[in-house]
Parts: structure tokens; C-alpha cells; sequence
């Protein structure tokens, strides 16, 4: 069963980011709906469900990677392609749920793809090499957030070291910083949004992969991959995501009264 602050409700192992958002919310006097943060026990909704912000059974779809893929593929949100699990190499093997990381493996034989099978890979999906990795936090419709996921063996301007960790999480020492320059801010958020839409959530951190340069004297070269939309995310190093969200939630709840003049 997920646990339950005064203002939101969130499964085992997002208790951190749950009680950040829960103080900023008190702290802003906060009078709305529940905010589900990452529970998909659809139980846990009934009788209210309509009183909630993120919806279990969306929050089920985005928890499963393979039918999130899936479902975002189906709606045109662009993703990494499905790989075969027989090439071509190297292709990422993923689980249907992982966490921070977890669940990841590069194949670049058809043997260790099986062997990643053996350890809980559902799906795989094509390798994207020298992409920029983004998070892009969305609430109603709006992007509140973008940072870059950044590696401090990176080049200034992301060139690639043999010692970058390949798997971008924070216990391998990757820090969601202010982007680089070259990021083109309006598709990242455009296509962050359509994610957070295809999957019925009101909120989400859509994280984008994106591959080549923009240059503002010639066409935009530059591909652009939705990978996952988080519906409980971290707040590790980050000082000010907790009370965006809170903001966003609380505005919310404000423009809502007002236009039912509760």
C-alpha cells in the first residue's frame, strides 16, 4: 500500500523527494488535490480519483518502460527505435520497471544480450552514441525545469572520455546542471510535453536524449529521443525542483478554485 503525507501519497523508496515536496507544499499553505507521487496502486485512488494530481493508472503506464515506449511510439513522441536483440550492436536492454540506473545493460553481442535476459531485460531498444541527455519537468502543460545531465570527465563542450560512466546516474557522478550551449530549449520542452500528454499525466520528468548540433546559419541537424517520463523523481543536488513542483501544484489548485468559485 503507498503512504500517505497531507499532501501526497507516494509508494516505497520515494519517500525523500515525497516529503521535500510535501514541507514546500505545507509551506504554501497548499489547499488542492492529492498529489500521487509515483504510486500506481490504483486502489489507493477510489472514491476519489477525480480529486487527483496524476492518476494511478497513468502513473502505471509510465512505470512500465516497455508499454510507455510503446504507447509514446504510437502517439509520435520520437524514442529510441526497438532493437531485435540480434543487432545490429551495441543496442540497450532495459527492464519493464528499474530505477536511477538500475536494470541497464549495453549489449554488443548477441551473447551478452541473452545474458542480460537471463538478469531481467523485458526489451531492448537501439544505442544512441554522443547524445546530451536532458530532464525536462513538466506540470499541466508547462515546463517548469530543464537541466542537463553533465559528467565531470566531460569536455567543456561534451566531448567524450573512455571514463564517462555510460550508465547517467547520480551514483555514477552525473549532476543535473544548467544545459550547455546548443540546446535547443523549445523542442526539448515541446517534445517533453507531448510525452507527459501521450501518457494522461499532469505532471512528469521526461528525460530526452538529443544527438547532433543546431546551427542557427543552416538547418537543425539534430535528433531528438524521449527515453522515459518519471513520475516520482529524485531531488539529489538539485535546490529548487521540489518547490517548482509545489508551485506549479499550488497554482493549480488556486486556478481551479477559482474557475468552479469554490
Amino acid at each position: 500500500m503507498p503512504r500517505r503525507l497531507t499532501h501526497v501519497v507516494y509508494p516505497y523508496g520515494a519517500g525523500p523527494s515525497a516529503r521535500r515536496l510535501n514541507r514546500e507544499l505545507t509551506r504554501l499553505g497548499y489547499q488542492g488535490p492529492l498529489v500521487n507521487w509515483g504510486s500506481a496502486d490504483t486502489n489507493a485512488e477510489e472514491p476519489y480519483e477525480r480529486h487527483w494530481i496524476n492518476r494511478a493508472a497513468s502513473v502505471a503506464l509510465a512505470s512500465n518502460k516497455r508499454r510507455a515506449l510503446e504507447e509514446l511510439r504510437l502517439t509520435g513522441v520520437p524514442c529510441p527505435r526497438e532493437a531485435s536483440m540480434r543487432g545490429p550492436w551495441p543496442q540497450v536492454l532495459r527492464a519493464d520497471r528499474h530505477h536511477a540506473g538500475s536494470a541497464f545493460w549495453l549489449a554488443n553481442t548477441e551473447d551478452e544480450a541473452q545474458l542480460a535476459l537471463l538478469r531481467g531485460a523485458t526489451h531492448a531498444m537501439e544505442y544512441i552514441p554522443n547524445a546530451r541527455e536532458f530532464r525536462v519537468h513538466v506540470a499541466f502543460g508547462k515546463s517548469i525545469k530543464l537541466t542537463e545531465k553533465q559528467h565531470p570527465l566531460q569536455g567543456e563542450m561534451g566531448e567524450w572520455d573512455a571514463l564517462v560512466p555510460v550508465i547517467r546516474s547520480h551514483a555514477h557522478g552525473w549532476r543535473h546542471q544548467l544545459p550547455r550551449p546548443d540546446a535547443h530549449k523549445v523542442t526539448l520542452r515541446r517534445h517533453a510535453k507531448d510525452a507527459v500528454r501521450a501518457l494522461g499525466l499532469d505532471f512528469g520528468a521526461v528525460d530526452v536524449l538529443m544527438r547532433g548540433s543546431i546551427d542557427i546559419n543552416a538547418q537543425n541537424n539534430a535528433e531528438f529521443f524521449v527515453l522515459e517520463v518519471n513520475t516520482a523523481p529524485g531531488f539529489a543536488g538539485e535546490a529548487d525542483t521540489a518547490t517548482r513542483y509545489a508551485r506549479a501544484f499550488n497554482q493549480a489548485a488556486l486556478s481551479q478554485q477559482a474557475a468552479t468559485g469554490e
